[in-house]
């Protein structure tokens, strides 16, 4: 457990997700380990925004602009692809909203599990 960094996300972070620093916050989110992996994944998406897709065939010119390995690149697209948040087809990457749709489906079975609990008092909770 030694030199493990944990994230721990608090109601009072929620305050981090809105504005402009929001989609940086979600990185460090999903990079806690390693967070140097985070401007790969801003190109990424940047590239992909812009081009509306990103064209796996031009790895090799990606990392040697982005100054990145091929194991932190492959690290990078594991993850998004992994979480959802990027689709493959066809030797191109497409923006999903898997990962939102997850998302909002937890918050959903969350609240709806949490209002049906009823306590009546403090020692049946133990």
């Amino acid at each position: 457990m030694k030199n493990q960094a944990f994230l721990l996300v608090r109601p009072h972070d929620t305050i981090m997700l809105v504005g402009t620093e929001g989609f940086d916050f979600l990185l460090k989110c999903i990079f806690y380990k390693n967070p140097s992996l985070i401007k790969v994944a801003k190109a990424i998406f940047e590239e992909t925004a812009s081009k509306g897709y990103y064209d796996a065939n031009l790895w090799r010119a990606f990392i040697r602009t982005h100054d990145v390995g091929q194991s932190g690149y492959y690290a990078v697209i594991s993850r998004l692809t992994g979480l959802g948040l990027v689709k493959r087809k066809r030797r191109r990457y497409y923006i999903a909203n898997d990962f939102s749709r997850f998302l909002s489906s937890s918050a959903r079975v969350w609240d709806e599990n949490i209002r049906s609990w009823k306590v009546k008092s403090l020692f049946e909770t133990f």
